[in-house]
């Protein structure tokens, strides 16, 4: 049994249906009051009254200026921010997100009774991933560049050069002879000093997208296999709030397109639940593998340097200023901690 708590007590736990947990809990008349009075303090700073400065009326002059009710609601919001976090430590629940708090008795000189509602997260037991690792990139082949490819690059470039200046010159677009491939030529390209430079830098931008199309594909069938190897429930209303807010977005992006859901759903040639079904199939298989990524790094006690973490952060605050620090630096460690566990899995890392 856990240590006696500091901030509530009358515990009761009920486990419901679909991953969702209930807790009621107390916290005690003197505790509380003490709520109440930090409440009154913090509210009668804000407090101006005649002959006296703001956050200079004394407290008990702030009480009987203040609406009760409202001090009340103050403290109870105070001593939940204290509350629900030791519950969750107490005893050690792994929970989807915040709970939902709400207040079931709050009276002067009572116990503040409050009842916690959230998701657990799904328990299941890891399958032999570093295996899975090694089966998957047993089947990856070498990746290579021929001459064939990056002579049609080449040719389609000029073929680009060519009609670019055909246009630029007749204002419409016609038959024309390739330019000849010569170091002057490149030249007028980028920086390169002849073409077997530009040769050579084509082979390399052939095979670094090669590189990422490979890496993409061997990621999903990771993902896959562990998705397959690892079997639980995730709660619906897990999958209900994302596939929400992948269609919110979704429907900002057709809309930045030009186009009507209508419209969108005829050139996909499917039906608004079709297209729903998908989403929501997507949506899943997504909170899958993150389950699973997480709880491979929690097995393997894998950590990001908090330099690191800061480097990356900094970036990101540059290009979103206006997200919330908090929710940027949860994105960041997730897409930092997946990457380390899948170069893992794929034997980059031990």
């Amino acid at each position: 049994m856990p240590d006696a708590p500091k901030h509530y007590t009358s515990l009761r736990v009920k486990k419901l249906p679909d991953g969702e947990i209930e807790i009621d809990a107390e916290v005690p008349a003197d505790r509380f009051e003490t709520y109440r009075r930090r409440a009154l303090a913090e509210l009668g700073r804000e407090l101006e009254l005649p002959g006296f400065r703001k956050g200079k009326v004394p407290m008990e002059l702030a009480e009987q200026h203040l609406n009760p009710a409202y001090v009340l609601e103050e403290a109870a919001h105070l001593a939940l921010r204290d509350a629900y976090p030791e519950v969750v430590a107490n005893e050690k629940l792994r929970l989807l997100g915040a709970p939902e708090a709400t207040v079931t008795k709050l009276a002067r000189g009572n116990p503040l009774g409050f009842r916690l509602r959230a998701t657990l997260m799904p328990e299941f037991k890891l399958p032999d991933y570093r295996k899975i690792g090694r089966e998957v990139m047993a089947t990856q082949t070498p990746i290579e560049v021929t001459d064939a490819e990056v002579e049609e690059t080449m040719t389609e470039l000029r073929k680009f050069r060519a009609n670019a200046g055909a246009k630029a010159g007749s204002g419409a677009e016609i038959a024309v002879e390739l330019p000849e491939l010569t170091d002057e030529f490149v030249k007028t390209l980028g920086a390169f000093s002849n073409v077997e430079e530009f040769r050579t830098k084509i082979r390399g931008n052939i095979l670094e997208e090669k590189n990422v199309q490979a890496t993409g594909a061997r990621r999903e069938a990771l993902a896959a296999r562990l998705i397959e190897t690892t079997k639980f429930s995730i709660p619906p209303r897990v999958i209900d709030a994302e596939a929400a807010s992948l269609r919110d977005e979704r429907t900002k992006s057709i809309e930045r397109m030009g186009l009507t859901m209508e419209e969108y759903l005829k050139r996909a040639k499917k039906t608004e639940d079709e297209f729903h079904a998908d989403e929501r199939t997507y949506v899943e298989r997504q909170i899958r593998t993150r389950f699973i990524l997480a709880a491979i790094a929690e097995a393997e006690r894998l950590a990001i340097p908090e330099e690191e973490v800061e480097t990356s952060l900094d970036l990101l605050r540059r290009r979103y200023p206006d997200a919330e620090p908090e929710n940027l630096r949860h994105y960041l460690l997730t897409m930092l901690t997946n990457e380390r566990v899948l170069r893992l899995l794929e034997g980059e890392e031990t």
